[in-house]
């Protein structure tokens, strides 16, 4: 019994005393436990019931969801890309250090408290990419890669929505929304009909984007252990080494489907 009272304790502790107050209540932040059942399902679904379900059937033709998806993303994307710039970095944060008050309540706090809740919920419509190649049976696109990149954003994004909803972790976002306009144009095109496969040469400078930000995400992250800088440095010892193995795997994800071949 005291060791249930002891992480009764430790997990209220975790989840509510150390959480940002003006966040916590939020939908799908005041705990861990629903973002742990959405991702075990996702992987359950993509890895093997999605799978096994298609085997025998085939492929689903989504050509207009695939469309409205994709609008869908796109649209939402932009209006985290400019409410980002709106409520910090266009004009009050500062790119070397930007620390987080989080008893601030003034317009442009709260706006970029919620530019960041909006990214995490943008994270976990992410999941449907998956679930779309695979009622598609596109296998092939269903990679490593694919899925650690799609289980892990949910989960710093949820982390920063919760603890730490602005500031200097919101740089991650202010890169990576319009990495996602561009990705999300590319997957848009594509679904349009092999008819237009030929405006689609710049898939390989798609992934260079995507290698770029982690690399600018990884710089800008190590600022904060800078001597005078007031950043909370404690998360970084994990988002660092994260945003430093995801610039590895899409390198090597580079590397094998570029190397030595010649593109259009």
């Amino acid at each position: 019994m005291k060791l249930l009272s002891e992480l009764a304790r430790l997990y209220h502790e975790v989840n509510t005393v150390s959480a940002d107050q003006r966040t916590n209540h939020w939908f799908l932040v005041n705990s861990w436990v629903p973002l742990f059942a959405i991702l075990l399902c996702y992987l359950y679904l993509v890895t093997s019931l999605g799978p096994r379900l298609m085997g025998d059937r085939p492929p689903f033709q989504l050509n207009t969801a695939i469309l409205v998806f994709n609008l869908f993303q796109i649209g939402y994307n932009i209006y985290i890309f400019v409410g980002g710039m709106k409520y910090g970095w266009a004009w009050n944060y500062n790119f070397l250090c930007q620390p987080i008050d989080h008893s601030a309540t003034d317009e442009y706090s709260m706006g970029m408290a919620r530019m960041v809740w909006h990214y995490y919920m943008c994270k976990l419509v992410d999941l449907l990419d998956t679930v779309i190649f695979v009622l598609r049976k596109k296998n092939q696109q269903v990679s490593y890669l694919h899925i650690i990149h799609h289980f892990g954003m949910p989960f710093v994004a949820f982390f920063c929505v919760k603890y730490y909803p602005g500031g200097h972790g919101t740089f991650t976002g202010f890169l990576n929304t319009p990495v996602h306009v561009v990705m999300y144009t590319y997957y848009l095109v594509a679904s349009l009909g092999p008819q237009y496969r030929k405006y689609l040469w710049w898939k390989k400078y798609l992934t260079m984007a995507q290698m770029t930000q982690f690399l600018l995400i990884a710089i800008h992250s190590s600022l904060v252990f800078l001597p005078g800088c007031e950043v909370d440095s404690r998360p970084y010892y994990f988002f660092l080494p994260n945003t430093l193995m995801m610039f590895f795997m899409f390198a090597s994800f580079y590397h094998q489907t570029y190397s030595g071949k010649k593109t259009s």
